[in-house]
C-alpha cells in the first residue's frame, strides 16, 4: 500500500492478565483491556466472496485491517483493536492469528469482527 493508506489511527489491546477469563476461556469484554500498541492501519469492510468466505454470522461485521508488519510485542488472537471512527469508539476483535501475506515481513492483515446490536 502507498502513503496515505494507513489513515486510521487504532489502539491494539489485550485483556488484563489479572481478570480471569469467561467460563469459555475468552476474556470478559466488560473487564479492563491494557493498550499494547499504537498503529495507523487500513480499515475496509469484507464483502462479496471474502464475506462469502468468512461464513458471515448475523450480528457481526467483518472488516480487514491492515498495518504495516510488527513483530514487537507479537500479536495474538486475543487481542482487539479499539478504534475512534469519527467520534464513535469501535471495538475490533480479531478474528484469527495477523497473517503476513507475501512472508516479506512489510504488512500484516487481520480478519477481525465487530459485534453489532
Amino acid at each position: 500500500m502507498g502513503a496515505g493508506q494507513y489513515r486510521n489511527l487504532v489502539t491494539i489491546e489485550q485483556p488484563d492478565p489479572n481478570v480471569p477469563t469467561l467460563a469459555s476461556g475468552t476474556p470478559d469484554p466488560s473487564k479492563p483491556w491494557l493498550p499494547v500498541k499504537v498503529v495507523n492501519v487500513s480499515v475496509r469492510s469484507l464483502q462479496g466472496a471474502e464475506l462469502f468466505n468468512s461464513e458471515q454470522i448475523q450480528g457481526r461485521r467483518e472488516v480487514m485491517v491492515e498495518m504495516r508488519y510488527t513483530a514487537t510485542p507479537p500479536l495474538t488472537p486475543t487481542m482487539r483493536i479499539h478504534w475512534n471512527d469519527n467520534g464513535q469508539s469501535r471495538y475490533l476483535n480479531f478474528a484469527e492469528a495477523p497473517s503476513d501475506p507475501d512472508g516479506r515481513r512489510r504488512v500484516l492483515r487481520v480478519k477481525c469482527y465487530e459485534q453489532v446490536a
